[in-house]
């Protein structure tokens, strides 16, 4: 399983050890423990870690059971129907698009670039979070048979360490809906670091890793892509996203956008209406001021 672990440890240690500290704290070190490589672990053992750790998920993620009379019939069915995995084998839509950034950018350098840390792939990560937040399904999550909401997902996404030799580390960031960019930013250092100081890939529980989304950052120009399915004994019906290269022309700078959503909870319209509340953030954005000039 990329980026993930068999995790063979106590699992309140886990988050006794590893608080998230709150956007006003100044002590930015407490990130997620590093690991040792994988012990090998088969898809009924990560069914029950997952399962055994989901209290405190649900505590730590912002997580509750979805109320489904408060759901779409179109989507309630969906739900009910693309999770029978006795009649289907893939049940993810996947979907290319160009994204039209000119606006982030101009924004992300007049006000938010000079930010140690800051890179215009991790803003426009930032703002993609909100946005996931904003529309019903893309924070679902499949758990043992129930359906759960989360409203405070991890950023699960890699970086590359030695380019000659396509070396990858795996990075978590925790707390990016509620977060400001500053205090992002310096997360995004301290996960970095523990990466580079990690002998292996950075690797995390897999309880942690199932629930959060994973973006990408691929240096391609690329029309279509598409992403390994897992087993359906341990699918819990997550989107994932892929960056593309960014292109620009006649002053204006596009980049392609990969999205691989669960049919299950969501389906085209909703990503059309993602991308939309995605503009209206960038558009409804206000100008950085760092906190130290407050």
């Amino acid at each position: 399983m990329y980026g993930c672990r068999k995790f063979d440890c106590d699992f309140t240690r886990f988050f006794r050890d590893n608080t998230m500290p709150h956007e006003n704290e100044t002590d930015s070190s407490k990130g997620l423990a590093q690991y040792n490589a994988p012990s090998p672990f088969t898809p009924s053992d990560l069914k029950s870690e997952l399962r055994n750790a989901l209290n405190m998920l649900k505590k730590r993620y912002q997580g509750k059971e979805v109320d489904c009379k408060k759901i779409p019939r179109f989507q309630l069915d969906g739900m009910k129907t693309y999770t029978n995995y006795s009649f289907f084998e893939k049940t993810d839509i996947e979907i290319t698009v160009k994204l039209d950034i000119t606006l982030a950018n101009k924004i992300y350098r007049q006000n938010y670039s000079h930010t140690p840390g800051a890179s215009f792939t991790l803003f426009l990560m930032w703002i993609w979070i909100k946005a996931l937040n904003e529309v019903k399904g893309f924070n679902y999550r499949y758990i043992d048979g129930k359906w759960y909401d989360f409203s405070n997902l991890p950023l699960f996404t890699t970086i590359t360490t030695d380019p000659e030799n396509n070396e990858l580390r795996n990075i978590l960031i925790e707390d990016v809906v509620h977060t400001r960019w500053e205090k992002t930013c310096e997360k995004y250092l301290d996960a970095k670091k523990f990466a580079l100081a990690s002998k292996n890939s950075t690797l995390y529980p897999y309880p942690v890793y199932a629930l959060a989304t994973p973006i990408t950052n691929l240096n391609l120009r690329f029309s279509h892509a598409s992403a390994p399915t897992v087993k359906k004994e341990i699918e819990i019906e997550r989107p994932m996203f892929v960056f593309g290269q960014r292109q620009e022309k006649n002053e204006q700078m596009t980049m392609p956008l990969y999205a691989k959503i669960p049919h299950a909870s969501l389906y085209p319209l909703l990503l059309r209406k993602l991308i939309k509340c995605w503009d209206n953030i960038i558009l409804e954005i206000t100008p950085y001021v760092p906190m130290a000039k407050l």
